[in-house]
């Protein structure tokens, strides 16, 4: 029985890209200066937080969709959030209460219901 060559990580998971051009959008990501918006981003600015798009680009650079990310400083929880949203697992943990339960706020799904009620309540606010 002949066994395949085990073929390394990131080759499998990007055989197009070059470590140059991850590198390189990695750090157009962590150089966008894009307001902060989408998602649950704007629920919270808090402190030193990652830039959801140099968040998501990482996600993409490292991982694949169904792998599991951690993140064992979540803060305000934008890795978390981009993690799900790119269609990953996540574990975040922090010392912080706050940041617990900012990623729990962020990442729990309401019922469509519920959704509806927040929508009309906003919109009524705005007239």
């Amino acid at each position: 029985m002949t066994q395949r060559p085990r073929t390394h990580d990131s080759e499998r998971r990007h055989p197009t890209h070059s470590p140059g051009e991850l590198f390189a959008a990695l750090l157009d990501a962590l150089n966008c200066g894009t307001p902060v918006t989408g998602l649950t981003h704007s629920f919270y600015r808090y402190p030193a937080r990652f830039s959801p798009q140099f968040a998501r680009k990482a996600i993409e650079a490292f991982t694949k969709p169904g792998d599991t990310v951690f993140d064992p400083f979540m803060g305000g929880g934008t890795t978390v959030v981009e993690a799900l949203a790119s269609g990953r697992r996540c574990i975040g943990s922090d010392l912080n209460p706050l940041a617990k339960f900012l990623a729990k706020a962020k990442t729990t799904p309401i019922s469509k219901r519920d959704a509806r009620a927040l929508l009309i309540d906003t919109l009524v606010r705005e007239v």
